[in-house]
């Protein structure tokens, strides 16, 4: 595993981000939002200055973060998730990333049988997009989502699989669902995962935390993935601080401390 940070999760000042990772030597940025623009939604001058930044800084885009799909599908903006998709592989293609972070449709009261079908169509067709136009669409499971529960999202998988696609795991997300242990589920989903997502989550409230300081167990987590070695295509695979709480730059800080403590002397490994 490869230790990196969603980059906004520093600062949406990309200079900003990549002095704060640089810093405690880290060089891998899932990227989201740069500047007031999620990406794609950037000119080409705009994402030739964002390469410029990161190649100064020596920092890798290990994938990119749209929000394509984050709707119902019967949202006014389903029908543009392809055409935003399309885009965001140009863009990362132009960023030298392989990696795309999607979402896998919200529910909706009033969902039939056949509203579930064709979800899972959907997913299977934006999958197959990828991999025609190389690259790997991470579904991330998200709570009301049709990939929000451990059934939902080992069935969302099964069916995208054969397409190219696999897991974004976000073990805030499974324990923001109701479930609070890590071990079964991570196990479950071990052959799906290609990307994950760091955060923690403070049961009484509801709300997230600086990693370490919350409900989910992060050091037994970071340790399994460490000893597992997992990989996709040959690589280690990233492991991005995603830390949903703010002032994101003091609270990223507590997150990357923490990771710090646990790995120890195996902090190398992960840089």
């Amino acid at each position: 595993m490869k230790l990196g940070i969603v980059s906004d999760e520093v600062s949406r000042d990309l200079k900003t981000a990549a002095e704060w990772a640089k810093e405690r030597g880290i060089h891998r940025f899932e990227l989201r939002n740069v500047g007031e623009n999620r990406l794609p939604d950037v000119t080409k001058d705009q994402l030739a200055e964002i390469k410029a930044m990161l190649d100064g800084y020596g920092m890798r885009v290990t994938g990119i973060s749209p929000g394509t799909y984050k709707c119902t599908l019967h949202d006014p903006d389903f029908t543009a998730q392809p055409e935003r998709l399309l885009r965001t592989m140009e863009c990362a293609d132009y960023l030298g990333t392989k990696k795309i972070i999607s979402f896998g449709i919200k529910k909706e009261e009033g969902d039939t049988l056949d509203d579930a079908k064709r979800v899972l169509e959907t997913l299977q067709i934006i999958c197959q997009t990828g991999k025609d136009n190389g690259f790997v669409i991470c579904l991330e499971n998200e709570p009301g989502y049709y990939n929000g529960l451990p059934d939902e999202i080992e069935k969302v998988q099964k069916a995208v699989l054969p397409y190219g696609g696999m897991l974004n795991w976000d073990m805030g997300n499974l324990f923001m669902s109701g479930f609070s242990e890590y071990k079964e589920p991570y196990e479950r989903f071990k052959p799906y995962i290609a990307s994950v997502h760091m955060k923690d989550y403070r049961l009484e409230d509801g709300v997230c935390v600086p990693i370490g300081e919350g409900c989910i167990d992060w050091k037994g987590q970071i340790n399994d993935l460490l000893n597992d070695n997992l990989r996709f295509q040959g690589e280690e695979l990233d492991m991005n601080i995603e830390t949903h709480c703010s002032p994101e730059y003091e609270q990223a800080t507590k997150c990357y401390d923490y990771i710090k403590t646990v790995l120890g002397e195996r902090l190398h490994e992960v840089l």
